[in-house]
């Protein structure tokens, strides 16, 4: 399972920029240089899923809780931000579940509350979707995720006899198997590629639909 966390931008400064890393000619990157800098940038109080850091600087994913989806897709940036500007964020018993989550028009996901404190999950996805040709043709492949869960330190573990949602899935396993992180306005889905047809997949960022 990708180590995730949740990271607020700090309340002190303006911008912060997002910065590039090394590569064929941004030598000396990433660093707080100009050169380094990239247009993209979030301010004080926004909400970043980041990976591991590495040095000063920490891969990091952000969706604007007010996104809409544009062809589809919702504006998503990613890249390196500093790791001094952050602070991190403890996801608080009022980072709710129940919603209609969307990655993009290809997935969607309906949590709704179900018995004795289980969470029913409920999704739908497609490949292809957004493909004029793919669709004239009838190649749009689709795929569904259902089932309940308890929660389980902020994970839900969905498919036959997966219970635990930091537990890798079992290999080989034929069933569809998911598992759900929630981090704020951030649902973090993985699944095993079991899910639906032809490269059809629920794994992804999602944000709750308005």
């Amino acid at each position: 399972m990708a180590p995730v966390r949740l990271m607020a931008v700090g309340a002190s400064g303006g911008r912060v920029h997002f910065v590039e890393e090394a590569g064929a000619g941004r030598q000396g990157c990433p660093s707080p240089s100009p050169q380094c800098q990239r247009k993209a940038f979030v301010v004080p109080g926004d909400r970043v899923l980041v990976g591991v850091p590495a040095g000063d600087y920490v891969c990091a994913s952000y969706i604007s809780p007010d996104a809409r989806r544009l062809k589809g897709q919702f504006a998503e940036t990613h890249g390196l931000l500093p790791l001094k500007a952050l602070l991190p964020v403890r996801p608080t018993e009022d980072d709710a579940w129940i919603g209609i989550w969307q990655r993009s028009s290809e997935a969607e996901i309906k949590i709704s509350r179900a018995a004795l404190g289980r969470l029913a999950v409920k999704g739908e996805a497609t490949f292809g979707a957004l493909d004029a040709g793919r669709r004239a043709r009838g190649a749009v492949n689709s795929g569904e995720l259902e089932g309940e869960a308890l929660p389980v330190g902020g994970g839900l573990a969905i498919g036959w006899q997966y219970v635990d949602p930091i537990a890798p899935f079992p290999e080989g396993a034929p069933d569809c198997r998911a598992r759900l992180r929630l981090f704020g306005h951030y649902l973090v889905v993985e699944d095993n590629m079991q899910c639906g047809g032809a490269n059809v997949t629920f794994t992804g960022i999602y944000v709750r639909r308005k």
